[in-house]
């Protein structure tokens, strides 16, 4: 769990180079709000999405957040070349 830039896990976890990647995304996400915007901003899509997918997995997957960092978690150099606010792109669009 990315919090702040902060990631928690668990003891022993082993956390592989896309998972950092998908985890340096969020970190910039959460710069670009002021943190308390990511917050915010995360939960209200969430609960849009909630109604929207009918499923807590569906709504959580497309999250404009989360659809970023999937979609560019093994691009090495993402990070790099992203622009500002990258995770508007996704708002509108629909994942299954």
């Amino acid at each position: 769990m990315n919090i702040c830039g902060i990631l928690f896990v668990r003891g022993n976890a082993y956390i592989d180079q896309k998972t950092m990647n998908h985890e340096r995304i969020h970190t910039e996400q959460w710069k670009e709000l002021l943190w308390i915007g990511f917050l915010l901003w995360y939960v209200v899509e969430w609960i849009i999405r909630l109604f929207a997918f009918k499923g807590g997995h569906h709504a959580y997957k497309n999250i404009s957040f989360e659809r970023e960092a999937n979609s560019h978690e093994a691009e090495a150099d993402y990070i790099k070349n992203r622009k500002r606010f990258a995770f508007t792109r996704y708002i509108r669009e629909k994942k299954a």
